[in-house]
């Protein structure tokens, strides 16, 4: 999925989510495309809820968040999307065939545009997934001229060797408009950029974000984990409550200290926590959960997250007539009690409406 707004996240829900040929339920989340802000996903109850950014998906490259699986042969896929929220008005969700993780790689997709109808997207061929004007090599458009007698000529490419460790990245070449000269069988050519930077020897593990928030009726909220870059190997890293203004022990919430593993391939991990939908006006409280004791990954640097439970309640406003009769004679005055429900600590403002037959200022004030 795509917020089809870089730096936008889109939330998208997916179920009855099927390949025929592998199991379905370890799916990979993956974000491609340099977008502005990563994506995550979670799997609950057979549901995969994807967060993600990006500009779009289609046209000569993809920016998206997908959770996959690499499948040969023949297969059937499907999906069925729930629900999308946030991103731009004509954010994507559907599903997707890729020949690679690379952005620009040849590609089918299906899928819903946000408050519309369904769209169909596919690129045939691969281009440059190299970034030029200096990022990855700088090459500029031009014309080679063949004197009389020339019969090679060599188009310079500068590469930048940066410190960034990434996939082998390609540069399509293509001649074309020949003058005096006709096209041969080869108009295109591809040259290889090999990377030559080792990754770190361990990722790091830490909070996907520092805050959150969930609404008490809720039933479950899940705090997301994850770490910086796949691992051959398992991982591991502890969690507990720290602090908070919420109550545990199932007055706000039940959340136990535990440990979350990361199979290797696996990016990210969620910690449920159980919410208790009482009745009570209290306004918005805080949990905060910490990190410790990372296994096979760095400690990284989100390693506390404070989620705010929000209320669902409201206070009940009464009027009650304690004295309802009042004298003309005497300055007998009426009284009328106004009350409120729950805590007094925010203000409260209820407008009054008047009726009757007395007329204000004449009879009354």
């Amino acid at each position: 999925m795509s917020a089809r707004s870089d730096g936008l996240l889109q939330t998208a829900a997916f179920d009855n989510v099927t390949i025929s040929t592998v199991p379905t339920l370890n799916l990979v989340g993956r974000t491609i495309g340099f977008v502005n802000a990563q994506g995550s996903d979670v799997l609950n109850g057979g549901v995969y809820t994807v967060i993600g950014s990006g500009s779009q998906i289609g046209g000569t490259e993809d920016e998206c968040h997908f959770v996959a699986m690499p499948v040969t042969g023949d297969f059937n896929i499907t999906a069925r999307v729930l629900s999308q929220s946030g991103g731009n008005s004509n954010a994507q969700a559907g599903v997707m065939i890729r020949e690679s993780n690379t952005y620009r790689c040849r590609s089918l997709y299906m899928g819903l545009v946000q408050n519309a109808l369904g769209e169909f997207i596919y690129r045939n061929s691969t281009v440059t997934t190299a970034y030029g004007t200096g990022v990855d090599y700088t090459l500029p458009s031009g014309t080679l001229n063949f004197g009389i007698g020339d019969q090679t000529k060599n188009i310079p490419i500068a590469i930048n060797n940066d410190g960034m460790p990434e996939n082998d990245e390609t540069i399509t070449l293509v001649i074309r408009n020949p003058n005096g000269a006709t096209l041969g069988a080869n108009p295109t050519y591809t040259y290889t950029i090999i990377d030559d930077d080792t990754p770190p020897a361990v990722p790091s593990v830490g909070f996907a974000a520092a805050t959150g928030s969930v609404a008490e009726n809720a039933g479950t909220g899940f705090i997301l984990v994850s770490l910086s870059a796949l691992s051959s190997s398992s991982a591991s890293v502890d969690y507990s409550v720290t602090g908070g203004t919420a109550t545990g022990g199932g007055v706000d919430y039940t959340l136990d200290s535990g440990t979350l593993t990361f199979a290797p391939g696996e990016l990210v991990k969620a910690i449920p926590i159980a919410l208790a939908d009482d009745a009570l006006i209290e306004g918005p409280e805080t949990v905060v959960v910490a990190l410790a004791n990372a296994a096979g990954a760095n400690a990284g640097s989100v390693a506390v997250h404070t989620l705010t439970i929000t209320d669902d309640d409201s206070p009940v406003v009464s009027i009650v007539a304690t004295d309802a009769n009042a004298a003309e004679a005497g300055l007998d005055p009426g009284t009328f009690t106004v009350s409120r429900t729950g805590q007094t600590g925010a203000p409260l403002t209820v407008s009054l409406a008047r009726s009757g037959t007395a007329t204000s200022g004449t009879d009354y004030n």
